[in-house]
């Protein structure tokens, strides 16, 4: 039997009511999405999974998201020890996917600093790989800075997988049915984003929005959450309650009729096709979810994250602290532009196609992905 690719890393779906960002599983499932001989495994050091997975697959596809932070130690740092160890153990090719870093607007290289552990887990990926696929420039000058050099910039596999359900054209054109969803993030003030999506009757798509969830599941009422200020929301909304723009009753009553959350890709990408004909939002993968769902969507950019991957691209975007300055809907859409990102598409999904190549997987894409991607690159090549 012929041997496939072994994931670890995010997954494509999560349990109910998980405590993680829900936005992990958009790129979580594209990276699986485009194979066909795939299979999650587990990273247990034990020598009879090592010797299961040798069996079983010839390359690792390791699906990351933000893995260096600057200037802090992230939560998850001993799953960056536990993944080294059990790459370094495993020693099999590896392909990377997604790989990013987190810093504040306007930092310097020459100033940015990372956990140790996070830099060993990126040396021990670039030394099995070709080529490390990362977000942005940044990010690449990042890697160089701690002597990884081999990496290459990709942005993320989530915009490939998305950009490849739709011919080129598509983001331009919408449905009219009047209706919008916008998703939101945890660091930036988005005070003035809050007071819009409730003016205008926005629809918002949590990501770890659990107090909203359960609103809407009518595990809390509309008294307790005025009364318990411990039912945490994200500041920007508690700023906007604590300065009357909104009461906490209102602002429930908002919830219980516009919030959405989801646990599983095609449910997620199902409701947004059907419901709506813009969305925007802090989040880079909410608004991806949009795209894959072929809705324009507008990225408020509050981050080297999401500055790095929509310059990358040429996504439609604008500065989240501007976001302010919008006076009405119809002046927020004339703002989302998919024109630069059609013209530069082809170039980056060939881009991919050869990064995929150079690792060594194309033998495992599944060739409904290989045709998609040809609506955009007209690519007839068959790649070994």
């Amino acid at each position: 039997m012929a041997k496939g690719m072994g994931f670890i890393g995010n997954q494509g779906a999560q349990k109910q009511g998980t405590k993680d960002n829900t936005g992990n599983i958009i790129h979580g499932h594209a990276a699986r999405a485009i194979f066909n001989q795939k299979q999650n495994i587990s990273s247990a050091q034990t020598p009879e999974n090592l010797d299961k997975i040798r069996a079983e697959v010839s390359h690792v596809g390791f699906v990351a998201a933000t893995m260096l932070h600057v200037g802090q130690v992230p939560a998850y740092i001993d799953a960056h020890v536990r993944q080294a160890d059990f790459i370094e153990a495993l020693d099999l090719p590896v392909c990377t996917f997604g790989f990013g870093c987190h810093a504040p607007l306007g930092t310097r290289i020459s100033e940015s600093e990372v956990d140790a552990r996070s830099v060993r887990l990126l040396r021990v990926l670039a030394e099995r790989s070709k080529a490390v696929a990362v977000r942005g420039a940044f990010t690449a000058d990042l890697c160089a800075k701690y002597g990884v050099k081999n990496v290459e910039v990709m942005g993320c596999q989530s915009i490939y997988y998305s950009a490849a359900q739709h011919a080129p054209g598509a983001f331009q054109h919408h449905s009219t049915t009047g209706r919008q969803m916008a998703s939101l993030s945890m660091l930036p003030d988005e005070t003035a984003v809050v007071r819009f999506m409730i003016e205008n009757g926005v629809d918002y798509i949590g990501q770890n929005d659990l107090v909203q969830e359960k609103i809407v599941q009518g595990g809390l009422s509309a008294t307790e959450f005025a009364a318990d200020r411990s039912h945490w929301v994200l500041p920007s909304i508690r700023k906007v309650i604590d300065a009357g723009s909104t009461s906490a009753e209102e602002y429930y009553a908002y919830v219980k009729e516009h919030f959405h959350v989801f646990y599983d890709v095609p449910s997620w990408v199902n409701h947004i096709a059907e419901s709506y004909d813009f969305a925007f939002g802090t989040r880079f993968h909410g608004n991806v979810a949009a795209l894959q769902a072929g809705v324009p969507a507008l990225w408020l950019e509050h981050d080297t994250r999401l500055q790095e991957l929509c310059a990358h691209f040429a996504l439609p975007s604008i500065a989240q602290q501007d976001f302010a300055r919008i006076g009405s809907m119809d002046e927020l859409k004339s703002l989302c532009d998919f024109g630069p990102f059609e013209l530069r598409m082809p170039r980056l999904m060939d881009g991919f196609l050869s990064y995929l190549d150079k690792n060594g997987v194309m033998p495992f894409v599944d060739p409904a992905f290989l045709r998609q991607c040809q609506n955009w690159t007209g690519d007839q090549r068959a790649f070994a």
